[in-house]
């Protein structure tokens, strides 16, 4: 019996790992299907290739760029769902000022945005319904915060700003 019952153990366990694999195929495909579009604006190359291969790896389509003139050109010729800039950015022109020019361009883009110098957190000039992600935070965090955003409308024109600083979830690094 001891036999049988070790065969029917392993069984089992092939059986729970065949359902997760399916289940990890499903998501798959129905993210594969409708990506969730992110243009993420970091000038930290380090930063940027973790969230971006993080986000990517969830299953959404994300385009990376270091500064706002190229996010701009960006949104003008591609199609974005969500706007994920950091506040301090080269070039002339910071988050905020980006946010601004996007919501010109497409005004119910949602925003979200992160900064490690949380004096630059102003609400008065942030855009209407914005999200902000206080760095260090974990990439994997943006990814829930973005399908978040993108569920239930936060971060979109009309709907108050806030704050995503879970302690547990930031990154110590």
């Amino acid at each position: 019996m001891g036999a049988e019952a070790n065969q029917a153990k392993i069984k089992r366990a092939e059986i729970k790992r065949a359902k997760i694999n399916r289940a990890k195929i499903n998501r798959a495909k129905i993210n594969r299907a409708q990506p969730i579009r992110v243009l993420l604006v970091e000038d930290e190359f380090l930063i940027s290739e973790m969230v971006a291969e993080d986000l990517s790896e969830r299953g959404f389509a994300v385009r990376a760029v270091s500064n706002a003139s190229e996010a701009l050109s960006h949104l003008a010729s591609a199609p974005v769902d969500i706007l994920f800039t950091d506040i301090k950015l080269p070039g002339g022109m910071d988050g905020i000022t980006l946010a601004r020019r996007a919501r010109d361009m497409k005004p119910d883009l949602p925003v979200v945005y992160a900064s490690g110098h949380v004096s630059m957190l102003d609400l008065e000039a942030r855009v209407p319904g914005s999200i902000f992600i206080a760095k260090p935070y974990v990439p994997s965090l943006v990814g829930r915060i973005l399908v978040s955003v993108m569920k239930g409308g936060a971060g979109r024109a009309g709907s108050p700003a806030t704050s995503a600083q879970p302690a547990r979830e930031r990154m110590t690094a």
